[in-house]
């Protein structure tokens, strides 16, 4: 018979590095200055170390908000680059990024919000009397309403570029405790039929969808 094998320190690593901020961190070690992110939308290009930062400065906002592990954070906003910061920095805050169809209606979205009880509500300047309306129609209202955009900001909240200002650029004490199983995602369906449906996405989930299609359609450096 062969000799038994301690596979808790795989287990351990495991754990650490199959994650999407561990994915990030090792793409920020080999091409920190490539391209990682192309908003055409807003014609703005992220780089590796662009996007670890902000999302850093995200994260460490989350923390100072009272954001704790594995509460919700909510987006409603379109394509664009803000929604891989909130989506990377909810995780390395051990948040869980609510992500929705920007098309829905405020009644829709208002109860998307109870679902998760979101703690902090990002919304895109253009939505905001759709975002406003939500906010007042739901039940358990958000600790923070953020902004993203120029414009007239409404009374109570916050530009997100005021939310992030200041923070530290580097990682926050709660990265290193994010683990492959961790939610990470909560995504809504479209509700064609009726209310969206959420469904949580873990990191794993995540890395291992990534690792599949990079190399079923041979994407390399």
């Amino acid at each position: 018979m062969g000799k038994e094998v301690d596979y808790s320190i795989l287990k351990e690593i495991w754990e650490k590095d199959y994650t999407i901020t561990s994915q990030l961190w090792r793409n920020l070690q080999k091409w920190p200055d490539k391209p990682a992110i192309i908003d055409p939308l807003m014609n703005k290009t992220l780089t590796y170390r662009q996007w670890d930062e902000e999302s850093n400065q995200l994260a460490h906002a989350l923390l100072d908000a009272g954001c704790t592990t594995f509460d919700s954070i909510m987006g409603d906003i379109y394509n664009c680059y803000e929604w891989f910061i909130l989506y990377m920095g909810a995780a390395k805050a051990r948040c869980i990024f609510a992500s929705q169809n920007f098309m829905l209606p405020e009644g829709q979205v208002s109860k998307l919000m109870d679902d998760s009880e979101v703690k902090v509500f990002f919304y895109d300047v253009a939505l905001k009397n759709m975002a406003l309306k939500a906010i007042d129609m739901c039940k358990i209202k958000p600790k923070f309403c953020v902004m993203i955009g120029e414009g007239e900001i409404p009374e109570g909240h916050v530009r997100y570029a005021k939310f992030i200002e200041g923070k530290p650029k580097t990682a926050p004490p709660t990265e290193k405790d994010v683990k492959m199983f961790d939610p990470t995602l909560l995504l809504y369906t479209s509700g064609t039929t009726g209310l969206p449906k959420g469904f949580v996405l873990s990191h794993a989930c995540i890395f291992f969808d990534c690792m599949m299609n990079a190399g079923l359609h041979k994407i390399d450096s």
